[in-house]
């Protein structure tokens, strides 16, 4: 059971993040067969592993009595998809089939939740695996053991029309050695304090991706003892580590450097309010800008940044665009886009309402509202729309709020009844 069960689990998440699903025909017609099965198999066995197999040090108390959170948040996903599905070139049916599997996989998870160490555990393992052939192929590309050319793939025909980044193109962008990691040649080498590199993007179509699939991972690894043994914990952690540097995804940079500002800060707070917050982040800003000075030349001639925050870069204009959603920017936007993004922004506030509760109601760091803290992040980038329809996004979310203690999950449950009484 448990190989059934993980194997569902990780066809689950794997939907959307990484191109192999896409390149199964009628994957989805296969995964919603299998979370059905896995559905009645566990429901008719009813068996579940030893709970002394669950790692303390991740706070995984799950409470399983109220799951209104979790549903609110899946009814907005359903109308924000029903609107989706009005655009002009959408399909309805697999908006209906995404929201399908959603709701069998909420109920898979709910039903095999002995087996939820065993899912963060081979979902940890896919990462490190994915890290470490993506870097492979990396090192034989760096080192000129193959030529590029000879790998050259159109992802938009690998997967389809799933994936359309190369859609158009005659070669492709991509290199795939030996199918070990995609390899984005088509832009050609980026410059980044005088160091040239290809980016990776390892088994995800492109790097923003592959960086919001392993992240998760790296949190886990670097504040839990989810591997026992510490030395196979570090090579873990650091060769997925090495991976996400080379995918140089900005957006994800971005994220973790404000998610990690942001707890240091509170800590600081929390622990040395008010002499000592002051003197530390006097030299921490003075730090800052020396280093900001001593790199400015390189920074600003680095091609990966000039491309990225350019006035003219789309990745900017979709950050912009998707972060002013209701303000009427562009006469031209209709008003399903703008009855879309509020359900979108509904569950972004669900996911961050998730996140407040663990932080405030529980004592301890609770690694998973650091992993929804940091998707929340991520996706400000302007891909809310594609992370936020994600089965991998709501596992951690679901996760996330089924972590809260039954005392802690009974006094939010209080506050909210509370809050509508008045």
């Amino acid at each position: 059971m448990k190989i059934i069960n993980a194997t569902i689990f990780l066809m689950s998440i794997s939907l959307t993040t990484l191109i192999f699903p896409s390149m199964i025909d009628s994957y989805t017609i296969i995964l919603t067969g299998l979370l059905i099965f896995g559905i009645m198999l566990n429901f008719l066995r009813l068996s579940h592993i030893n709970h002394s197999d669950e790692i303390p040090s991740l706070s995984l108390a799950i409470n399983y009595n109220n799951i209104f959170v979790p549903l609110l948040a899946l009814l907005f996903l359903s109308v924000m998809a029903l609107f989706l599905s009005f655009y002009e070139l959408s399909s309805p049916i697999a908006f209906f089939g995404l929201i399908l599997m959603h709701t069998l996989f909420l109920f898979f998870i709910m039903n095999t939740r002995g087996y939820i160490f065993i899912y963060i555990k081979s979902y940890v393992t896919l990462v490190f695996i994915m890290a470490l052939c993506g870097l492979l192929a990396n090192f034989l590309l760096a080192y000129e053991f193959i030529n590029y050319a000879d790998y050259y793939v159109s992802l938009s025909r690998l997967t389809n029309g799933s994936f359309t980044r190369d859609a158009g193109e005659e070669l492709g962008s991509y290199s795939f050695p030996y199918y070990l990691g995609l390899i984005l040649t088509g832009p050609g080498k980026l410059s980044l304090l005088g160091f040239e590199f290809y980016r990776i993007s390892g088994w995800s179509n492109e790097p923003s991706t592959a960086s919001l699939f392993i992240a998760p991972a790296m949190l886990i690894l670097g504040h839990s003892n989810i591997i026992i043994n510490k030395f196979f914990r570090f090579i873990m952690l650091f060769t997925i580590f090495i991976f996400w540097l080379f995918c140089m995804s900005i957006g994800s940079l971005l994220a973790f450097i404000m998610l990690y500002t942001i707890l240091i800060y509170s800590y600081i707070i929390s622990r040395y309010f008010p002499f000592k917050l002051t003197f530390l982040s006097f030299f921490a800003i003075l730090t800052v800008l020396f280093l900001i000075i001593g790199f400015i030349d390189q920074l600003f001639t680095s091609t990966l940044l000039s491309s990225k925050f350019s006035s003219s870069s789309e990745t900017m204009s979709q950050a912009i665009n998707e972060l002013y959603w209701f303000a009427p920017l562009n006469s031209n936007s209709p008003e399903l886009f703008h009855f879309t993004h509020l359900f979108l922004w509904a569950i972004i506030l669900t996911f961050i309402a998730s996140i407040s509760s663990l932080m405030l109601i529980n004592n301890n760091l609770n690694v998973f509202a650091l992993i929804i803290f940091y998707i929340v992040l991520q996706s400000m980038k302007g891909f809310q729309e594609m992370v936020f329809l994600m089965i991998f996004t709501f596992f951690w979310f679901y996760i996330s709020y089924f972590s809260l203690h039954e005392d802690a999950v009974k006094s939010f449950n209080t506050i909210f009844k509370k809050g509508s009484n008045e």
